[in-house]
C-alpha cells in the first residue's frame, strides 16, 4: 500500500507492505529517494516511531477500505477496517452498519472463505478490495425427539 511522507521541502510516496518494521521503511526511503537511515525521524500523529517498536500493523498505519457485496440482494455497501482487524471485526461492523448478525454470513475475498480470527491483512485484503457476504440460513435445531423442527424424519 503507498503511503505519503513529507519533508521540508517535498512530498513523495513510497509502497510499504502490511509488516514492514519501521527500520525496513526508513530502509525503502533510502533505497528510493537517498534520505540516509541514520537521519530520518517518522513521525505519526505527532508521535515519533522508533526502530524496535514494531511493524505497520502495531501503529495501525496502513487502513483500508473494504467494499463488501452482499451476493444474496446484490446490495453494495462500504465498511472501513484496518488491515490488522481480524475477519470477526470487520463482521462487527457489518452488523453494526447494516443489521445483519455476523452468524448469519460468510466472508469470501475470491474463492476463499474468511477465517474469523485471522487478520485481513494475512488474507492481502488492501485498499478497496471487494469481499463477498454470502447469507447462510439458521443452524438446524434439534427437536428433543431426535427429529429435525421444520423437517421430516
Amino acid at each position: 500500500m503507498d503511503v505519503i511522507f513529507e519533508t521540508k521541502s517535498r512530498r513523495f510516496s513510497i509502497e510499504i507492505g502490511f509488516f514492514d518494521t519501521v527500520h525496513e521503511i526508513k530502509e525503502k526511503i533510502h533505497r528510493y529517494e537517498g534520505y540516509p537511515v541514520a537521519s530520518q525521524k517518522l513521525f505519526l500523529d505527532g508521535r515519533e516511531l522508533s526502530d524496535d517498536d514494531g511493524d505497520t500493523e502495531r501503529y495501525a498505519i496502513l487502513q483500508a477500505r473494504i467494499t463488501v457485496t452482499v451476493s444474496v440482494s446484490k446490495r453494495q455497501f462500504t465498511v472501513d477496517a484496518d488491515a490488522a482487524d481480524t475477519v470477526a471485526r470487520l463482521k462487527e461492523r457489518i452488523y453494526e452498519s447494516e443489521g445483519i448478525p455476523p452468524s448469519r454470513f460468510a466472508l469470501y475475498h475470491g474463492n476463499a472463505e474468511l477465517q474469523d480470527d485471522t487478520k485481513l491483512a494475512e488474507y492481502v485484503v488492501g485498499d478497496r478490495a471487494e469481499l463477498h457476504a454470502v447469507i447462510v440460513g439458521p443452524p438446524q435445531q434439534q427437536a428433543a425427539s431426535g427429529a429435525t423442527v421444520g423437517g421430516r424424519r
